[in-house]
């Protein structure tokens, strides 16, 4: 009885706050793979500006557009979806899962966070030019054996499962790389399958952002030098959360790990110092004949120019 208690009182604190504005021009987005560390950025974000903090509000089960989630097709303007999709960014939609995360009490503005509509990111831009957009990347394989590890993530190849998000996807841009997708979805080895997720999340978006010349925000440098990167994103999106952030945030603070560090991965490195073994595990953990299965994987989707042969990102 008393956890049942205290489970209720957790969900009616996460309850407790008044939004104060919900113009959709104080909100910036947070976009990526899952395990790719949007959850930090985003937080770390957030608690700068003192704005709230909406967790996968296009969740394709849990979120708020459940019913018309049209992740990969992009809305018409006028449709369902799109004034959806306007609601969310407007901050009107609550949930138990959205605010999971509570971050302040009394925002003036928001931060959107989601994994799953990493490729709606050109409609995001086309719908809504001003607003900030912060695409976070992790590198293929750690992402993936991260996904793995965690047991139960719903990702976009759950959602393509689905015979509305199927057809989405065949009547999307991304339908050019569903042949690889479904091919490399069917091996054996579930990290090549998820890898082959990973790609088919992000080869588009990432398409449109080299073409417009915007640089992602590589998971692995916020790492190494969190500090200086934070303080890069909140600059980006200090014209949408407003003037009022806190001061830059100490090494410390900085490094503080996210709610979802579901392994204690993050803390165990902020308490040992060792972050390049944190970024490195993963390559010590994939025997090599299985990693070069995944790069083979990524260079078929076009994305191995983002890494080099290592965890780092390469050099731009």
């Amino acid at each position: 009885m008393r956890d049942r208690i205290a489970a209720g009182v957790r969900v009616r604190r996460r309850e407790l706050f008044l939004e104060l504005n919900h113009d959709t021009a104080r909100t910036a987005l947070v976009l990526g793979s899952g395990r790719s560390g949007t959850t930090w950025v985003a937080e770390a974000i957030a608690r700068r500006y003192g704005s709230r903090l909406m967790f996968e509000p296009f969740h394709p089960r849990l979120g708020a557009l459940a019913a018309e989630p049209r992740l990969l097709a992009p809305p018409a303007a006028g449709e369902p979806a799109a004034a959806a999709i306007g609601r969310v960014l407007a901050g009107r939609a609550r949930s138990v899962h959205i605010d999971q995360l509570p971050v302040a009490r009394l925002p003036r503005s928001r931060v959107v966070k989601d994994v799953h509509a990493s490729n709606l990111l050109p409609w995001f831009r086309a719908a809504y030019p001003a607003m900030p957009v912060v695409y976070v990347v992790r590198h293929p394989v750690a992402a993936s054996l991260s996904r793995l590890e965690s047991g139960v993530f719903y990702g976009l190849g759950d959602y393509l499962e689905t015979p509305g998000g199927r057809a989405e996807a065949e009547r999307s841009p991304v339908a050019r790389w569903l042949p690889l997708y479904d091919r490399r979805r069917r091996d054996a080895e579930p990290l090549i399958r998820l890898v082959a997720e990973w790609c088919i999340e992000n080869a588009y978006p990432l398409g449109e952002l080299e073409r417009t010349g915007d640089e992602p925000t590589f998971y692995e440098r916020v790492v190494a030098d969190p500090v200086a990167e934070l303080e890069r994103l909140g600059e980006r999106c200090a014209p949408a959360l407003g003037a009022a952030a806190k001061p830059p945030p100490s090494a410390e603070e900085a490094r503080r790990p996210s709610a979802m560090d579901w392994r204690g991965g993050a803390a165990a490195a902020r308490r040992s110092g060792e972050w390049q073994r944190h970024l490195d595990r993963w390559t010590e953990e994939v025997p090599e004949a299985l990693a070069g299965r995944c790069r083979e994987v990524v260079a078929e989707f076009g994305l191995d120019g983002l890494y080099e042969g290592g965890a780092l990102p390469a050099a731009r």
